[in-house]
């Protein structure tokens, strides 16, 4: 709940014939209302992204943050419409651990695309750096389902145990995909997200020695002594 009893209300607000219901979920450790209208509602996606923290989401639909101030915003917004309160609190499990890849970016995530290519030709860096961050950033924004104006690190967390566990990124890729995201959040971002902890470790490995007897094969088959 945090600081806020938002309590809704089993009561009806009657003033057009579209229903939209409002729920309390609680998904990934977080709560919010969702809400759900029983039919297409114009200009919804721009009410809710005009909530702070408002957004959609495949597993949740349409969601805002589970507090008075948004709800109070939320029901000034939909006031012409039949608002109905469902206080049973519903927990939503994660349907799958991986992401779910879109058909194409947004247009903000092109941009942001674009504008970090730019900036990497501006400090001069080599051809296959800016490949390589522009391929990185591509597939991450690709799986990333959130606005990058919600970037976080939980999202960057599990985009990379995804990668670890499928066995596919050497520490080396792995170094190289945080220095692209990395660089876009610093310079085109302007984002505070530490990334210090997600570095891998330097893989020790163990000298290669050789044997006493390969040694010797060694000194055995020179003939010349001073060799």
């Amino acid at each position: 709940m945090g600081c806020y009893d938002v309590s809704l209300r089993n009561i009806i607000i009657v003033r057009n014939l579209m229903i939209v219901d409002l729920s309390h979920i609680v998904w990934r450790g977080a709560s919010y209302i969702k809400v759900a209208p029983q039919g297409y509602l114009a200009h919804l996606s721009n009410i809710i992204k005009s909530i702070k923290g408002g957004t959609y989401h495949p597993e949740t639909g349409w969601r805002i943050p589970y507090d008075k101030p948004s709800l109070s915003l939320l029901e000034a917004a939909l006031a012409n419409y039949h608002l109905r309160y469902h206080k049973e609190k519903q927990e939503l499990t994660t349907r799958q651990e991986g992401f779910q890849q879109k058909i194409s970016l947004t247009e903000e995530e092109e941009r942001a695309v674009l504008k970090t290519v730019e900036q990497l030709h501006l400090q001069r860096y080599s051809s296959n750096t800016v490949r390589s961050y522009r391929q990185h950033l591509h597939l991450f924004f690709m799986a990333n389902q959130e606005p990058l104006s919600h970037l976080n690190r939980e999202q960057v967390e599990r985009y990379l145990l995804l990668k670890i566990k499928e066995g596919k990124w050497t520490e080396a890729t792995q170094n190289v995909f945080i220095n692209a995201l990395k660089f876009y959040v610093e310079r085109i971002g302007r984002q505070a997200i530490d990334f210090a902890h997600i570095r891998p470790r330097e893989p020790k490995t163990l000298p290669q020695v050789l044997s006493e007897q390969e040694v010797m094969r060694l000194f055995k088959a020179v003939d010349n002594l001073k060799h």
